[in-house]
C-alpha cells in the first residue's frame, strides 16, 4: 500500500506506541490500581514492542526501523485528565526499553533487542528540561518552554528530535547521543 501511495517503500520508519499504550491501560481500569502499572510495562517492553517492531519490519523489509523513546510529560501524577500519562510512568517505560538494548561495542549505537535503532527523544527532552527548568523543576514558565500543553513537546524539543532524525538518516551507524 505504501509503495502505491508514495511510489516506493520508505527508507526509514520510526515507531513508538508508549503514550497510546499508557492511555489504554488507564482506560482499562488502571486508575483503580497501583500506578505506574509495572506488570503491563514489563509485558509491553518485553513482548509487545518487540512484536510491533517485527511486524513493521516484515511489512517494510527494505526500510530501516527505529524505536523512539517517549518524551516525558509535565505531569507528575496520573489523573483522568492526562489518562495516566505522567512523568514517572514514562520514566519506568523508558528504563524498561533501555534494559532491552545491547551494543556491539562501546562505541557503537545501542540496538533494541539487538536489531533495531534507537531514537532518544526522551533523553533529548530530559536534557532540555535540565537546561530550561531550574535544575529540572517542572513548573510555571518551564512548562511553556518545554511543552506546548504539558503533553506534547514544544518547538525546542521538536527541533532536537528533528536533528536526531536527520542525523540517524545521514549517519545510521553513529551514536546519536552520549547517554
Amino acid at each position: 500500500m505504501t509503495d502505491a501511495l508514495l511510489g516506493r517503500f520508505p527508507t526509514h520508519i520510526v515507531v513508538d506506541s508508549s503514550i497510546w499504550d499508557v492511555s489504554k491501560w488507564w482506560d482499562q481500569g488502571g486508575h483503580h490500581h497501583t500506578w505506574p502499572p509495572r506488570r503491563q510495562i514489563q509485558r509491553w517492553c518485553g513482548h509487545e514492542v518487540r512484536a510491533l517492531l517485527a511486524e513493521v519490519s516484515a511489512v517494510f523489509p527494505r526500510s530501516r526501523v527505529a524505536f523512539r523513546t517517549a518524551p516525558v510529560t509535565a505531569w507528575q501524577s496520573p489523573t483522568k485528565m492526562n489518562a495516566g500519562q505522567d512523568a514517572p510512568t514514562i520514566e519506568v517505560m523508558t528504563e524498561c526499553i533501555w534494559n532491552h538494548t545491547t551494543r556491539a561495542s562501546p562505541a557503537s549505537p545501542p540496538r533494541l533487542y539487538g536489531a533495531y535503532d534507537m531514537i532518544p527523544y526522551h533523553e533529548l527532552v530530559d536534557r532540555l528540561i535540565a537546561e530550561e527548568c531550574n535544575n529540572g523543576q517542572v513548573r510555571g514558565a518551564c512548562v511553556g518552554r518545554v511543552w506546548g500543553d504539558g503533553r506534547h513537546p514544544g518547538p525546542k524539543a521538536m527541533g532536537l528530535y528533528t536533528d536526531a532524525l536527520l542525523q540517524w538518516i545521514a549517519h545510521p551507524d553513529a551514536a546519536l547521543y552520549p547517554f
